[in-house]
């Protein structure tokens, strides 16, 4: 609870999601329970080339350099949870499906989907507002995926090599649709 209140005010937020570092590139991977984290922590964890920081929750903080993924101290199943960070160069929310492919999805959808990962102060009329106004950032500068993947390892070659097509520090491109306001239209 500490932590979500200051990570408000700093720009941050924790997210349900498994973080993994490759080539310089940080990459989340966010989902709900059952939605193939820790899976995809643990086929990724058995590569040479992957540090993954986290397998259940990672923190995502905006720092005068560009956006970070954190480690944290609170591991899931697998047990991995590691005091790093990596410069965040996508994020990406996973779908469980019958072939890999990864799509880029409308900051809107997106927004959608992080709303229902991300830990918000919800109840908290002083914390709320930084809180989605850090969301609406992330999803502004960070380019924003589905990774549809069978629960294989396939889909760790899959994520990996896609990782590694990235720009080091990607910012989403300034065509992208109008996220809506923080807090007037969630409802």
């Amino acid at each position: 609870m500490v932590m979500i209140l200051l990570l408000a005010v700093r720009s941050g937020l924790i997210l349900h999601s498994c973080g993994f570092e490759t080539a310089g590139r940080g990459i989340v991977l966010a989902g709900r329970s059952g939605a193939g984290k820790t899976t995809s922590a643990r086929f990724l964890e058995s590569r040479d080339d992957v540090t993954v920081l986290s397998d259940d929750r990672t923190i995502v903080r905006r720092h005068e350099d560009g956006w970070r993924v954190h480690g944290t101290p609170w591991p899931g199943d697998a047990g991995i949870a590691r005091n790093r960070s990596a410069p965040l160069s996508a994020l990406v929310f996973l779908a469980q499906a019958d072939h890999n492919a990864i799509v880029p999805i409308a900051p809107a959808d997106a927004l959608r989907r992080l709303l229902i990962v991300a830990s918000v102060p919800w109840y908290d009329a002083e914390y709320l507002p930084p809180t989605l106004d850090t969301a609406d950032r992330l999803l502004a500068e960070v380019p924003c995926y589905e990774f549809r993947f069978v629960k294989a390892p396939s889909a760790a070659d899959t994520i990996i090599d896609f990782a590694r097509s990235l720009p080091a520090q990607s910012q989403r491109p300034s065509a992208a649709c109008v996220i809506p306001s923080a807090a007037s239209d969630l409802a």
